[in-house]
């Protein structure tokens, strides 16, 4: 049977399984790794790897909390503050239902929101100056029961997201896919950046933990993932990758983009698209 064939098949057997498909959306993933957390060991790409107290891994809890969010800047206070003002949080409950929520910040003390398993995404909606102002600190997305010192989370096992100073938005490439969603990874562009004449080599895979597919964090690697991108004296090079037959990801499944790059100092960037199909019968289950 041909490639094509395969994939019209696959998706029959969804159908026949869960339902009709829903019409599908498209989900874009935009994910740095900074220069500062660029090592030869692999990462995950997203800003958490490049705090003072470096968080190489996502932590991926397997039961709620209560998320809450937090600046190490008392700048980024609703109303009063000069930076940022609500923070719009997506993520997943403990049965990887969608849920959003909408933060009010007060600077260096925790503001509680509802009740999380996983973020997938997190941004700032409300700024000061009429919404062009940028967030003032680092922005973080916990579990509300870590505490803080100046705004800073004490325990990075309990950090999921974070929104780096001046970037209103995250930087997450982390994903885990919804509860009726089956999720679709199109292609994936990535690309390294240094200021500097030396020649970094940047690398990136995607990893997913499955249900059945291995533990997490990296869980299985999906062939013909893997992409090298070489950065010569400040050219910034770019690889898009495209799947002949996209791997579709059930829901629980957890999507993860790591990165690496030798010497240190390059910056690595991921853009990637996602499409999001909704089967009114299909479930979650989740990474075990």
């Amino acid at each position: 049977m041909s490639i094509p064939a395969l994939a019209s098949a696959a998706r029959a057997g969804y159908s026949a399984a869960w339902g009709t498909l829903n019409a599908p959306t498209a989900y874009p993933i935009f994910a740095r790794l900074p220069a500062a957390a660029v090592t030869p060991n692999w990462s995950d790409v997203w800003p958490g790897a490049s705090l003072t107290t470096a968080i190489p891994l996502v932590t991926l809890p397997t039961a709620a909390f209560t998320m809450g969010v937090v600046s190490d800047s008392a700048n980024d206070t609703n109303t009063t503050g000069s930076g940022a003002w609500i923070v719009q949080v997506q993520g997943v409950d403990s049965n990887y239902n969608p849920v959003t929520a909408n933060v009010v910040l007060n600077g260096q003390s925790i503001v509680t929101s509802v009740s999380m398993m996983r973020i997938n995404s997190a941004q700032v909606i409300a700024s000061a100056s009429g919404n062009t102002a940028n967030n003032a600190g680092n922005i973080y997305i916990v579990d509300s029961s870590t505490s803080v010192t100046g705004g800073i989370p004490s325990t990075t096992a309990k950090v999921f997201d974070v929104i780096p100073v001046g970037f209103n938005t995250d930087g997450l490439g982390v994903y885990t896919v919804p509860a009726g969603v089956q999720a679709e990874l199109l292609h994936f562009n990535s690309g390294v950046t240094n200021g500097t004449a030396t020649s970094y080599e940047g690398r990136v895979r995607v990893g997913v933990a499955l249900w059945n597919g291995g533990p997490p964090p990296n869980g299985s690697l999906l062939p013909f993932q893997y992409a090298v991108v070489t950065s010569p004296s400040t050219v910034t090079p770019n690889d898009d990758f495209r799947f002949d037959l996209p791997p579709i990801f059930p829901p629980g499944s957890v999507i993860r983009f790591q990165g690496s790059s030798t010497p240190l100092g390059a910056e690595l960037a991921i853009t990637a698209e996602l499409l999001l199909s909704t089967y009114p019968g299909i479930t979650a289950q989740g990474v075990q």
